[in-house]
């Protein structure tokens, strides 16, 4: 995985200014950030490529709808108490 830690500079119209701890400059478009983030917080950049990320996002939403509809093949049990 290729990170970069960053900061965000300041907010300028449409775009924010980003930069990254060895000094480089991103201008980043606002629409495309969380709603969040705001000047001085830091964020990491990552990069990776577009089959990568969605190999990972599909495995994530297996995951997610395996814990759903078999709890007990993800490991979580569901325990009936009788009074």
């Amino acid at each position: 995985m290729y990170t970069k830690k960053a900061v965000i500079d300041r907010l300028e119209q449409n775009q924010a200014v980003i930069q990254t701890n060895d000094g480089q400059i991103l201008l980043w478009d606002i629409n495309n950030l969380p709603p969040n983030l705001s000047e001085g917080d830091e964020v990491v950049i990552e990069v990776k490529n577009l089959a990568e990320a969605d190999k990972e996002q599909q495995e994530l939403a297996k995951s997610i709808l395996d814990e759903i509809f078999n709890p007990a093949m993800s490991g979580a049990q569901i325990t009936k108490e009788t009074t």
